[in-house]
């Protein structure tokens, strides 16, 4: 049966102990989509290397953090999550795609059970994705680089599917401004919808991300594994 995150919204918010339905404005406004997401994105911190990463989904005991899968190739028992607020915890990989550069994490609730913060979740809504054209606008935030002085970074759409030789499949593509760490960093409309994950820029000002439709795809294969 497949997970609720494939319904046509979801909007959750992770409260220490509780779950509750997330409120977000329905109105086209880049600040406040700013505002809503920014709690849900979080840093990757690996032995050397550091990446990003947002909350993706909860259950009752669980919280499913989505990176890349090359940001989880040296992750292990001495890497860790960092929240947004500050709050560092302990994670382990949940599992990766085969197919695509996405990997996801699970933190244990109770982890989280002395945090005083609330962590936003991803906001999925497959018809607005279904619906981006060329040239429309989206926004990264990068907490990775300074986890006390997040930045947006404003960019737009070129082509949704584009086939990248680098990569060897196809993926959205953007103008966009990416620094390093940013890797695993969600792409965002502004209605602050997750729309896909950065995958890696180019010294053109340029970004590949895996669009929202193939992360659901691959999120219920790995879930698959554990059913």
């Amino acid at each position: 049966m497949k997970s609720k995150i494939l319904q046509c919204l979801i909007c959750v918010m992770i409260i220490v102990g509780m779950l509750s339905a997330a409120q977000w404005q329905p109105v086209y406004d880049m600040e406040t989509a700013y505002n809503n997401v920014l709690s849900g994105c979080v840093r990757i911190q690996t032995d050397g290397y550091y990446g990003s990463g947002n909350v993706f989904d909860v259950t009752e005991e669980e919280i499913i953090v989505i990176t890349n899968k090359h940001v989880l190739q040296n992750f292990d028992e001495n890497s860790c999550v960092l929240f947004w607020d500050g709050m560092s915890v302990q994670a382990e990989v949940f599992g990766v795609s085969d197919d695509y550069d996405v990997g996801f994490l699970r933190i244990q609730r109770e982890h989280l059970k002395d945090a005083g913060a609330t962590y936003q979740c991803a906001c999925i809504n497959l018809s607005r994705y279904e619906n981006l054209e060329r040239n429309d606008s989206f926004f990264m935030i990068d907490v990775a680089t300074d986890i006390d002085n997040p930045q947006i970074h404003m960019g737009e759409i070129i082509e949704k599917e584009k086939y990248l030789q680098d990569y060897r499949i196809e993926m959205l593509y953007g103008d966009a401004y990416a620094r390093p760490g940013m890797s695993g960093a969600g792409l965002f409309d502004g209605y602050g919808n997750y729309i896909g994950i950065l995958s890696g820029g180019t010294d053109y000002v340029e970004i590949a991300a895996v669009g929202i439709d193939k992360i659901l795809e691959e999120y219920e294969k790995i879930k698959t594994r554990f059913t």
